[in-house]
């Protein structure tokens, strides 16, 4: 899992491009990759080697989707992430954070705030770096 991981977040830096929304917030759009899809047959093929084919049947049945989700669907969908500061002066979170794919599909929370600069890239991780180191 990890390896697939950085593997898609190599692939979704190197596909990412950083914009200004309309109300200033910054919007990272990663376009689709079909390298993605390489790294999900490695990945089915360490867990069939792992599991077994029982196993790993039934481990496809019950998490393939939560599998997906957590690794951003694989890039095989745009992905857009908005990150606004947030301006309700009575909120102790400086960041608002807009995943539209985990929206779409409903299955995490589309919109978290974050805390501070160390949170924002704690939930960005790589793609923090397209940001600008003042924001």
């Amino acid at each position: 899992m990890d390896r697939a991981r950085a593997q898609l977040t190599n692939l979704q830096v190197a596909n990412a491009a950083l914009s200004r929304g309309n109300k200033g917030e910054y919007v990272i759009t990663v376009k689709p990759f079909a390298e993605g899809s390489g790294v999900y047959d490695q990945l089915l093929d360490a867990f069939g080697r792992t599991l077994g084919p029982d196993r790993n049947a039934a481990f496809l049945t019950l998490g393939a989707e939560q599998l997906e989700e957590a690794l951003g669907h694989f890039g095989a969908e745009t992905k857009k992430i908005t990150i606004g500061r947030n301006t309700r002066s009575n909120e102790q979170d400086q960041y608002q954070v807009t995943d539209e794919i985990k929206q779409t599909y409903g299955g995490s929370v589309g919109t978290k705030p974050c805390r501070d600069h160390a949170a924002l890239v704690d939930q960005l991780g790589e793609l923090a770096k397209l940001l600008p180191p003042d924001f």
